[in-house]
């Protein structure tokens, strides 16, 4: 009560509590201001009968005496207790507001972070499918790289080719023990930063390892010098599988090499205990698997090269990481044009096996299976529907139609390839769930070239332990069965060869022979049949340059004018760019 002094009460009686008045609903009140005046035998009320029901009511109001009447009593309590209920309301509101608000900025930065990776995904395709240094979004938690620029022992670069964001070279490397070696060096600019990031985690990853694996291109350095990002990684110099295909056909005993190489270093890529390597590894999805990204070694080996999209899987790794719309556009697995990625390590395993299985099928469609057996012209994959198919295109061929590559009848009929040809299909079943993983088909096609000694007719396959060039001290202590392997992996290059049948006993056709590099970046493939001198004494060698904007060869001189003649538009402000390729994006070829 508000007052609690006996002047301000204004009791009926001192010493007993009377009731003065009565009140609405029957409630009386009284009050007195003497020790115990409020016992119950004291308490004097107007309507005695309201005794009965009404003796705590009483004895409550009395206890607390006031001059304020009930009309003011029963307002103050309930405005106090919507004030304190409005506030509670409006502090709850708030907080809801403010929570909204965040939420809302959340989404959009989510939102622009997606057009972002959509943006990126189809400038990655794009500069994929043009053959140029892969394009990566750049990533929130990235190695930190050491600014202060540096040099390495690395002279003597020559051009191998040019693209949008970076070029390679081969150049020679003169580490501090003195011993010189070739090496291809990749340069990149600053908006490939995130590439060179992703590739250098990779290989920072692989040589923690107790042993380089042969089937995974050798890594030599990553370092920031300038303004550029280089990865230096072993040279080959037989190049990529892609420049190989298109401009040779190759015998069965090389076509097993490659398949065995190529799909050796993708099992070790996916398998956490990989076969041959006797240590447990962390799975790693390459995401761009294509002929390429395939590097053919002067053995007719093959390795896995150009890691600036592949990731190592683990459970905690952000899903925006891994389910981004990248690869090259002909070589996508039919879930990855459709959106429809499972984000386990299975699926994204699938997804290269289906890659892989178009590169098989690359090798098999340029393998010469007899002396009179023509292949034809090398193709790339879904080279029917054009030579940059859009997405969409792309769609509607692999995964409403369920097309593949056609196979040709020559293979369908051949005893021996059409195993190699059920290998390929299995690996690129519509369904991903379907697929074989990289290992089980390694072993299949370890078992189908090993127990066939004779794997095409009329020339040499590999049937002896001395065409698989082993010379008489190896065969004793040779291996039995998958060992050989092993014993592969685990020697240096120089002292044992691959187990596979050796292709350099195969005459029909000898392995290619070795492309050269043009000073201007071209690559000259000398033609495989070697005439007879006195057939041509005295014809020329015409220098052909295949110009990537127009798909075609053009002499030297043809070609110099046609740059001449874009230069000038160029300087006249006409947009070529994305058509004009310099000379050293040109890939020469000498006919005879």
């Amino acid at each position: 009560m508000p007052y609690q002094h006996a002047d301000s009460m204004n009791c009926e009686n001192e010493s007993s509590c009377r009731q003065g008045r009565s009140f609405r609903g029957g409630i009386g009140m009284c009050c007195c201001s003497t020790n115990n005046c409020n016992m119950p035998d004291l308490i004097e009320m107007v309507n005695p009968s309201l005794k009965k029901d009404s003796d705590n009511s009483a004895l409550l109001w009395a206890s607390t005496p006031s001059n304020m009447d009930l009309e003011s009593l029963d307002k103050f309590p309930f405005y106090w207790i919507i004030i304190i209920a409005l506030s509670v309301i409006l502090c709850i509101a708030l907080l809801i507001l403010a929570y909204v608000g965040w939420k809302f900025q959340q989404n959009k930065k989510e939102e622009i972070k997606k057009q972002q990776k959509i943006k990126f995904d189809m400038e990655k395709t794009d500069a994929l499918e043009a053959g140029n240094v892969p394009l990566v979004e750049p990533e929130e938690e990235m190695i930190e790289m050491v600014e202060t620029p540096k040099e390495l022992p690395i002279t003597d670069f020559q051009l191998i080719s040019k693209g949008r964001f970076g070029k390679v070279f081969k150049a020679q490397y003169t580490p501090d023990s003195g011993e010189k070696r070739l090496v291809a060096v990749k340069k990149l600019n600053e908006f490939q930063k995130a590439s060179f990031l992703a590739e250098k985690r990779i290989f920072d990853e692989l040589n923690e390892y107790p042993k380089w694996y042969k089937s995974i291109v050798e890594f030599v350095c990553a370092e920031k010098i300038g303004d550029e990002y280089w990865i230096v990684t072993e040279f080959h110099e037989r190049l990529s599988l892609y420049e190989l295909l298109k401009n040779n056909v190759i015998s069965i005993t090389s076509a097993n090499r490659i398949i065995m190489s190529m799909i050796d270093g993708l099992q070790f890529l996916h398998d956490d205990r990989p076969y041959f390597f006797g240590h447990p590894k962390k799975p790693i999805i390459h995401r761009d698997i294509k002929s390429k990204n395939i590097l053919v070694k002067s053995d007719m080996t093959t390795c896995i090269a150009d890691f600036g999209l592949a990731r190592i899987y683990s459970y905690d790794i952000e899903q925006s990481d891994l389910l981004g719309q990248v690869g090259t556009k002909r070589y996508m697995s039919p879930e990855m044009l459709e959106g429809a990625t499972e984000f386990t390590p299975t699926a994204f395993k699938a997804m290269d096996v289906y890659s892989m299985g178009l590169v098989m099928w690359e090798v098999i469609s340029r393998t010469k299976l007899h002396q009179t057996d023509e292949p034809p012209n090398y193709q790339m994959p879904f080279q029917v529907i054009g030579f940059d198919p859009t997405i969409g295109l792309m769609r509607n061929y692999v995964v409403s139609k369920k097309e593949r590559p056609q196979w040709r009848d020559e293979i369908i009929k051949h005893e021996y390839m059409s195993l190699l040809k059920k290998v390929t299909e299995e690996m690129w079943d519509p369904e991903a769930c379907a697929r074989i993983t990289a290992g089980c088909a390694f072993a299949r096609v370890w078992n189908h070239i090993m127990s066939s000694p004779d794997s095409s007719e009329g020339y040499h396959s590999g049937s002896s332990m001395k065409n698989r060039g082993v010379d008489d001290v190896e065969q004793s202590e040779k291996p039995e069965g998958i060992e050989e392997m092993q014993h592969y992996h685990a020697s240096s290059p120089s002292k044992r060869q691959h187990p596979s049948p050796n292709p350099f006993f195969d005459s029909c056709p000898p392995p290619p022979p070795i492309p050269v590099i043009l000073e201007n970046g071209g690559i000259l493939q000398p033609d495989n049949a070697e005439p007879e001198p006195e057939e041509l004494p005295d014809l020329p060698i015409v220098e052909k340059i295949y110009d990537i904007a127009t798909n075609m060869l053009f002499s030297r001189e043809e070609l110099d004018l046609m740059n001449a003649q874009r230069q000038v538009e160029y300087e006249a402000g006409a947009d070529t760019r994305a058509s004009t390729p310099t000379p050293s994006g040109t890939f020469g070829t000498f006919t005879t």
